[in-house]
């Protein structure tokens, strides 16, 4: 199982660099990889509907009626911490309209279930493509840092984005294929 430092030594592997042996030690690289590994994998995170990172949860509302717009308001999980809501549903499973405001979850419903990305802090539970787009994310985002310069910059920054599709994509073809809904106004432009 790969931990932080495994992570960010196959990104500074990548650059060419000395590798380390902890995060807290007081070499530039480590600490250059402690500050902004958690930030990376957020961001990461943040950017598809990664199946390791996939939870739901019950919301209950509460106390005090949003001023603005909506019934309810609900505060967002923190076990995971929730980096991104996928979808609400009512007690029926119904979809519903939701709007994300700071930390809160504003609804029409008084209870819901939410389906949302929550924040990975154990690396081994990240699947082997996502931790490969970690890494060269990792190694794109030390490129200039660590070797100053700008064609390996963009070297990495290809390899990141090459990473990213490629992980999406497969990430994306497991599971059944979402149904497409179709509403009367497509309907009327099929005739």
């Amino acid at each position: 199982m790969a931990s932080k430092v495994d992570i960010c030594n196959e990104a500074l592997n990548l650059l060419g660099a000395n590798t380390i042996s902890s995060l807290t030690e007081s070499s530039t690289t480590a600490v250059l990889c402690n500050r902004i590994y958690d930030t990376e994998v957020d961001f990461l995170l943040r950017q598809h509907n990664w199946n390791s990172a996939v939870q739901e949860a019950n919301l209950a509302a509460v106390t005090g009626t949003p001023v603005v717009g909506w019934l309810y308001k609900f505060l967002m999980p923190t076990d995971p911490y929730c980096l991104r809501v996928l979808n609400v549903y009512d007690t029926s499973d119904d979809d519903q309209n939701f709007q994300c405001r700071g930390r809160h979850i504003y609804c029409d419903t008084s209870a819901v279930d939410i389906i949302y990305i929550g924040r990975i802090t154990d690396p081994s539970e990240f699947d082997s493509m996502l931790m490969k787009t970690l890494v060269d994310l990792l190694a794109y985002r030390l490129s200039f840092p660590v070797t100053r310069s700008e064609k390996i910059t963009a070297t990495m920054y290809a390899a990141y984005k090459a990473s990213l599709l490629d992980s999406m994509s497969v990430d994306s073809q497991e599971g059944t294929p979402e149904e497409l809904k179709s509403d009367h106004i497509l309907d009327a432009r099929l005739r």
